[in-house]
């Protein structure tokens, strides 16, 4: 008999974790094969839209189910959020490093205290603002470790889209929990997703036109890999999970996601944290640790 039987529920979120960890260095490698943000994006909604429609019909049995109207017309509204989130994500891959990208990324849940205080109308409380001091102070070591005169013009354009995405994407969470609530959460996914996919065939004709993408074979693959590993594959694993234990356990599971992509950009992309960023990585997880333990993070729809 085994000494530790491990919980399913967790292991599921452990391994969407670790997923969604990697997207990050295969979107690098993808960017190496020759492919644009444009035509990366394009393959990722492509499939992935599709594929969450089958997991609709897997997981519920129907389609779209009592969809109203309005359901249809407030998944556009947070595609909209998630397109923003997901487009400044991958912006700043094209121009940052992997590891400081998903650092920046994954102070959502600091904002998520800020437009919490904006709905509610109240001022966060003083332990809120201990644990978002202590994540933004380890962000400046992280960003600008030799002081912020000395940053690259590329990485500063980096970090302001990861910004942009990091605030999307908690707008996209915190927005999006009525609407789940309402509809369930894979079939939000899947319709919120192909409101995604919509947006960018808009964003490719105004952002040079199809004419201007260009896919290699390999390029296609990391996109597909990235589309069904690491999009796909890891939602339906945290719906699972979720589904099996609650959303405060998998939050905490997830603390883990920067540390797995921090080592394997090192692995695959050669990329490492000096010591004052490590310092830095070291004070944002102990302070998005803390948000997480005393503000109740929405449970996550797609990941940017």
């Amino acid at each position: 008999m085994p000494l530790y039987k491990a919980d399913p529920a967790l292991v599921f979120v452990f391994l969407a974790t670790c997923a969604l960890a990697f997207k990050g260095v295969l979107t690098k490698l993808a960017y190496t094969d020759g492919l644009d943000v444009n035509s990366l994006l394009l393959i990722r909604f492509g499939l992935a839209a599709p594929l969450f429609w089958v997991g609709v019909r897997y997981l519920t049995g129907g389609w779209t189910g009592n969809m109203r109207l309005r359901d249809w017309r407030d998944c556009f509204i947070l595609g909209c959020l998630f397109f923003m989130a997901t487009y400044s994500d991958f912006m700043a891959l094209s121009l940052i490093d992997v590891s400081l990208s998903r650092l920046i990324l994954f102070t959502f849940p600091a904002q998520i205290v800020i437009f919490t205080s904006i709905r509610d109308r109240r001022p966060p409380s003083g332990r809120q603002m201990f644990s978002f001091l202590i994540t933004y102070s380890g962000l400046v070591f992280i960003i600008a470790p030799d002081g912020f005169e000395n940053l690259p013009v590329n990485d500063i354009k980096g970090i302001y889209w990861a910004m942009i995405s990091a605030t999307s994407y908690a707008a996209y969470l915190m927005a999006s929990q009525r609407v789940m609530k309402r509809i369930g959460s894979a079939r939000f996914t899947a319709a919120s997703g192909s409101m995604t996919l919509g947006l960018m065939l808009v964003a490719i004709s105004f952002t040079g036109g199809f004419e201007a993408l260009e896919f290699t074979t390999a390029g296609f693959g990391w996109g597909a890999l990235i589309a069904i590993a690491c999009t796909v594959i890891p939602f339906f694993l945290l719906f699972e999970g979720i589904a099996r234990s609650n959303a405060s356990k998998a939050s905490m599971i997830s603390l883990l996601g920067p540390v797995i992509t921090i080592f394997f950009a090192w692995i695959v992309l050669g990329e490492y944290l000096t010591p004052t960023q490590l310092f830095g990585c070291v004070l944002a997880m102990i302070g998005i640790g803390s948000i997480e333990g005393v503000l109740k993070v929405p449970k996550k729809g797609m990941a940017a």
